[in-house]
């Protein structure tokens, strides 16, 4: 640990990986089926140590941090679980400048509007792993998301937490805080620049960064985790729908004609699908002659149209938020905005009505039933 806080101290440059050759070690007593909840515990905050006081100077680093993150959350142990996700929280609500600087190693910062012919290649591959690390931060936040039934549930709190993460994730494209990778598309689900098929090439560069958000969040709708409690159904496939939901509404206007045409063949509809055909919930009433199935009662509930982005409920709820104890730093994006204000109408039992979502109880925090501090 103290090898690996030195070496971050000295910026690393921009054509090397030695972070992540150095950092590697982490990551292969993560993988080791071997070692110790204690050893993994250890790892987990040497790696928040080292992003809370060095993430200026993290590169390549980030690849290993993001796959330790993961392996975390796929721990069966809910404090290894809770503790990665905690991570996750503290990098988006402290460190998510460094994370999404957009420097290509020169004093000036490329436009969204500059044409790519015109980039070296030094700066495309600055801008390609910028946008890797971004799609490596995604991944490692939904996978926090519950989508198979295991047999040690995790709380469903880190789940619904990692939702938030996704709407923050859609807010930064939005804002071209990150930008899309030059003529990176692969035809490998599992690589960096996976897309869609049947898009002209700056559309399908820009997929590249939504695909993991839209793909995690139907996988999110098809989850099979149960989470059958306060009557509310399952959590899991319902946040994902009010999460998706909230994107699209609030950055729909983004996306071309044939960029929807894609969301709907290749997210929506597969995914709604695919969440009715494969429920195996009990029927719990009957409406008319069609039964109501407890898992997917989201999909036939309609939910009233959300308030616009300067509605002044929704104004009050973010002003709120800002002075909980555990607030972030940063101001919540319109989509993230719409998400906290759902789950919070949905978490106290609201109509709805997120207008009026500054106005439920806070007895309890959220955050605090989530996470624990991280020392």
């Amino acid at each position: 640990r103290q090898l690996s806080f030195k070496f971050l101290e000295k910026p690393e440059l921009h054509e090397f990986n030695f972070q992540r050759l150095f950092l590697r070690p982490f990551l292969l007593i993560m993988e080791n089926p071997g070692s110790r909840d204690d050893v993994r515990e250890l790892i987990l905050r040497c790696v928040d140590n080292m992003i809370r006081s060095l993430s200026h100077n993290l590169r390549s680093g980030w690849k290993i941090f993001f796959s330790i993150l993961i392996l975390s959350a796929r721990n069966p142990n809910e404090k290894i679980s809770t503790l990665g996700l905690a991570i996750l929280q503290r990098l988006l609500d402290e460190h998510l400048d460094e994370l999404c600087r957009r420097n290509t190693g020169s004093d000036h910062e490329n436009p969204q509007n500059e044409p790519t012919e015109s980039m070296t290649s030094f700066e495309r591959r600055i801008r390609n792993a910028n946008a890797e690390d971004f799609v490596g931060l995604c991944h490692a936040s939904l996978s926090f998301v519950q989508i198979e039934e295991v047999e040690k549930l995790l709380p469903i709190g880190l789940s619904m937490r990692a939702l938030c993460h996704t709407a923050c994730y859609a807010d930064l494209i939005a804002q071209k805080r990150v930008l899309p990778p030059v003529s990176s598309q692969s035809s490998d689900p599992l690589a960096f620049g996976y897309t869609y098929e049947g898009l002209q090439p700056i559309e399908a560069e820009y997929m590249v960064l939504w695909r993991p958000l839209l793909d995690g969040l139907a996988a999110g709708m098809c989850s099979s985790a149960k989470s059958n409690s306060g009557g509310v159904g399952c959590l899991v496939q319902k946040g994902s729908v009010m999460t998706l939901r909230a994107i699209l509404l609030r950055h729909g206007h983004l996306f071309s004609v044939a960029q929807w045409s894609v969301i709907l063949r290749h997210v929506i509809l597969p995914a709604i699908q695919s969440a009715v055909e494969f429920d195996t919930s009990p029927v719990v009433n009957i409406t008319s002659e069609s039964p109501l199935v407890s898992s997917v009662e989201f999909l036939c509930a309609p939910l009233p149209l959300p308030p616009r982005a300067a509605d002044e409920g929704l104004q009050k709820f973010a002003v709120q938020e800002s002075t909980a104890e555990s607030a972030p730093s940063r101001s919540l994006g319109e989509a993230e905005l719409l998400v906290e204000a759902s789950f919070a109408d949905l978490r106290h039992g609201g109509d709805g009505n997120l207008s009026r979502a500054y106005g439920l109880s806070k007895e309890v925090k959220y955050e605090k039933l989530v996470f624990g501090p991280v020392k």
